[in-house]
This record gives structure tokens, C-alpha cells and sequence, in this order.
């Protein structure tokens, strides 16, 4: 009778040791499985750009390791906005005359920190027409914490 009670005794231990295995396997496995972010890691900027000029122009919005449309934090290298989402599917974005367009652009850094945007764009009619552009904000300079922009391109005339 004691031995019988023993053995069921190591059956239930054996049984609690194997599903306490499999819920570490699992836990890890889902670690590496969900995405996690860091609370402070990331922010979600509005960035929006506006045609002020007279002629309707044409924004770069490739792949360009941050030779158009891109963004740099204070000491920093430049990235292409695209790559935070920022108008993911659209190589180029046209504008016309007083025309406006925005996107959600998520940021690697946290909501804090110095920023500076950089667009290239080309005009596609008026006095400059083929010609390209770059602008920058605030400035080719200086840095903003805003978490919503308006970029005024404002060469196309």
C-alpha cells in the first residue's frame, strides 16, 4: 500500500514538474513571439507638409538613406521617414498649389527628444519647373520637440 502511495506521490511531482516546464517554454516562447516595446522607446509624430508656393510640386519620398524625405535627432544620423511609416506605399506624393497632406510618422526615440525634417522635392510647374528643393524644420539649424509639424515648401513659384 505504501509503495503504491509513493509512486502516485512521484506520478503527480512528475506531472506538476512537466507542465511547469511547459509553461517556462511557453512564456519564453511568446517573449520572443509578441512585439515589446519599451514605454519610452518610440513616439508617434503627425507630420504634415503644405505646398505654399504657386506651382504644384512633387515630394521624394524613396528608400534614400536619408537623402529625401527624412528625419535626425540632435547628434543623430538622418532616417528616411518612410521607414517610420510615413507614407509607406507612396514613393512620390504630389502637391499642388495650397494643397496639405500628412501622415503618421513613428519615431524610434522618445517623444522629447530634438528633431530636425528634411524634404526634397521637385517643382512640377511654374518659373522652376524641374528643378528640386531641399527644405528643412525648423530649420536646416535648428531642432523641435513638436510632436505635430507643418512644413512649408514653399520654392514652386
Amino acid at each position: 500500500m505504501k509503495y503504491e502511495s509513493r509512486e502516485k506521490d512521484i506520478m503527480k511531482i512528475n506531472i506538476c514538474k512537466s507542465l511547469y516546464y511547459l509553461f517556462v517554454i511557453l512564456t519564453v516562447a511568446l517573449i520572443f513571439v509578441l512585439p515589446v516595446k519599451p514605454a519610452l522607446a518610440g513616439c508617434q509624430l503627425n507630420i504634415f507638409i503644405k505646398n505654399t508656393g504657386n506651382a504644384s510640386l512633387e515630394v521624394n519620398n524613396e528608400y534614400s538613406g536619408g537623402y529625401h524625405t527624412s528625419v535626425k535627432i540632435k547628434f543623430g544620423k538622418w532616417k528616411d521617414l518612410r521607414a517610420g511609416d510615413w507614407f509607406f506605399y507612396e514613393d512620390g506624393l504630389e502637391l499642388d498649389p495650397t494643397g496639405k497632406m500628412g501622415d503618421v510618422f513613428r519615431g524610434d526615440f522618445n517623444c522629447g527628444a530634438k528633431r530636425r525634417y528634411k524634404f526634397r522635392y521637385s517643382c512640377q510647374g511654374g518659373d522652376n519647373r524641374g528643378r528640386s528643393f531641399t527644405d528643412y524644420y525648423p530649420s536646416s539649424t535648428g531642432w523641435t520637440k513638436q510632436q505635430s509639424v507643418t512644413v512649408n515648401l514653399e520654392s514652386c513659384q
